[in-house]
């Protein structure tokens, strides 16, 4: 299968690569047409589930920055997904950039290992962001995304020891879908501690109904207890989230809306013993347009928050993303990119120009 089987647009993806995801990374029930057998239950792909990603941005220029950063080689990305078993999936993202604290050396980003013995029932438990197995593209701030710039509700913290809906974590998740209702149920570690830590677990549960084949409205709670300090006695911070979303697919038009509006309360975050909420969203669309043999796709995406008190955030905050993406070939990709970021009260503004290759096989 070419990538447009799976993607919309790489990496977003279509109906049937979300079955595919869901599924465990196979088609239907079946891993792959002629697997080689080593024992009546151990098999081996006759190809290696493997893919290599690299990311280049010759040209990144933010007005903070005095002159403009020559990225020519920005990310490299290794990863496996597969299945070790007709019923188990594994995935894993190794990953070496020159923007992390230990420059190109390579680090452990992600990874699932998955049961998947019916299309209602899934069992994954890993290291990945809490919304990893959500095959929709709403909650997607990571991996899947189109943009240079993040989806802002995915991207805030209220306080400092609350963690950012993208940041990897420690958990198990029961997911799956009967008669058109996807569910995500998880358990995770604690302020996404990287071993698993002994104290409260956070819980994570998500919904989505699919109103039509090509439409889904979603929510979403996430929340948790955080406790804060050193020494005894400890100050406890119960951190919320709410969410909505919704993706809408149009079947002629080739153009796709996703929208997500976050609300988020912290009783106590940095000990301050008051109560601190967040709202912030974004909507964004995106068309896919096929010219010849190649392909072209504008998106456009506009993002806010706002608090209502002003330990999270001093002044509400606009954000709006403008991108041409072209499509050399399915999994050679370049756009261009352009992002406002605008502060509310101080009529502060941050803009930045992007110019980005993407290159998959």
């Amino acid at each position: 299968m070419d990538c447009f089987g799976c993607h919309i647009a790489y990496p977003m993806l279509n109906d049937a690569g979300r079955a595919y995801k869901q599924d465990g990374y196979r088609l239907g029930t079946i891993t792959e047409k002629n697997p080689r057998k080593i024992e009546e239950s151990l098999i081996l792909n006759n190809e290696f589930p493997f893919s290599m990603r690299i990311v280049g941005r010759p040209y990144d220029k933010m007005t903070s920055g005095a002159n403009w950063k020559v990225d020519a080689l920005h990310e490299a990305d290794l990863l496996i997904a597969g299945n070790p078993d007709s019923w188990i999936s594994a995935w894993l993202d190794v990953k070496a950039a020159d923007d992390t604290l230990s420059a190109w050396t390579p680090e452990f980003a992600e990874g699932m290992v998955g049961f998947h013995p019916s299309p209602m029932l899934n069992i994954q438990a890993g290291y990945a962001d809490i919304f990893f197995s959500d095959p929709y593209d709403t909650l997607t701030n990571g991996g899947r995304r189109m943009t240079v710039s993040r989806k802002m509700p995915l991207e805030f913290t209220v306080g400092s020891n609350t963690k950012r809906l993208r940041d990897p974590v420690q958990q198990v998740n029961l997911n799956g879908r009967f008669l058109g209702v996807y569910y995500l149920a998880a358990v995770a570690a604690n302020n996404g501690g990287t071993q698993g830590d002994e104290k409260d677990k956070d819980g994570m549960g998500r919904l989505a109904v699919e109103v039509t084949s090509n439409t889904h409205v979603g929510g979403f709670y996430y929340g948790g207890k955080d406790l804060i300090g050193s020494t005894a006695p400890l100050v406890e911070d119960r951190f919320r989230r709410y969410g909505v979303d919704l993706r809408h697919d149009g079947l002629f038009t080739g153009t796709s809306l996703l929208a997500v509006n976050l609300w988020s309360w912290d009783d106590n975050p940095n000990g301050t013993g008051r109560e601190v909420t967040l709202m912030a969203g974004y909507v964004e669309i995106v068309r896919s347009l096929f010219v010849g043999k190649h392909t072209l796709v504008p998106l456009a995406r506009y993002n806010w928050a706002g608090s209502h008190d002003d330990q999270a955030l001093a002044e509400s905050l606009r954000a709006y993303t403008l991108q041409l993406g072209y499509y050399l070939y399915d999994n050679v990709k370049s756009f261009a990119e352009y992002t406002a970021a605008q502060s509310g009260q101080s009529n502060n503004n941050d803009n930045r120009v992007t110019v980005q290759f993407d290159v998959v096989f």
